[in-house]
């Protein structure tokens, strides 16, 4: 339960609300400090699995756990981008939808002793997510850590975009596919049989 991995896991849960601490915090300094903790909070995802596979200490309980991990993080972010009005909040909703779905399917996987199939489309989809949020984060240091000579009008110029409205709707349907991919592959917990 306390292995290297699973460490990782837990940072990435501590990492979330700290970061929202941080980030609307209103000072510039912390809220570029919300930003670069987020980043290594992202970059744990990777990690622990890399630990997990080197060191042969993959575990149910973690397998779990890592997923759940990777969902609160992002869900973190993007409801902060969602209460600065970047992206629409109802955008986030979908994806939180999504999340309690699949969540609900290993349990439910678990309690008839299944075996979950991972979408190989899902494998990207957290991917996906870290990347737009890195996008917007980005700008959003820039904007806020005075290292460089750019005016917050021309940051949020980018930020506040059309780009970066379509990219957040694209990423809402990548999601959305992933949950129809994990119910297709994953059918047979969904049998009658299988939910009573």
């Amino acid at each position: 339960m306390f292995s290297l991995p699973n460490i990782l896991t837990y940072f990435r849960f501590l990492v979330a609300p700290i970061f929202l601490f941080l980030y609307f915090s209103g000072d510039k300094v912390l809220i570029s400090i919300s930003i670069v903790l987020y980043l290594f909070g992202a970059l744990s995802d990777y990690f622990d699995g890399y630990f997990a596979r080197k060191f042969n200490s993959s575990s149910t309980f973690g397998q779990f756990l890592d997923p759940l991990a990777d969902k609160f993080i992002v869900l973190a972010s993007l409801f902060a981008f969602a209460f600065q009005d970047i992206i629409p909040l109802w955008s986030v909703v979908i994806i939180l939808f999504r999340d309690i779905m699949t969540t609900y399917m290993r349990k439910l996987s678990d309690k008839k002793n299944h075996v979950m199939q991972t979408s190989k489309l899902a494998k990207w989809k957290t991917f996906s997510q870290f990347l737009f949020i890195g996008y917007v984060q980005t700008l959003v240091f820039v904007a806020n850590s005075g290292l460089f000579h750019i005016s917050n009008e021309a940051t949020n110029e980018f930020i506040y975009s059309d780009l970066t409205f379509t990219m957040m709707m694209l990423l809402v349907i990548y999601t959305l596919f992933t949950l129809f991919d994990y119910i297709k592959i994953n059918k047979v917990i969904f049998k009658w049989k299988n939910l009573i």
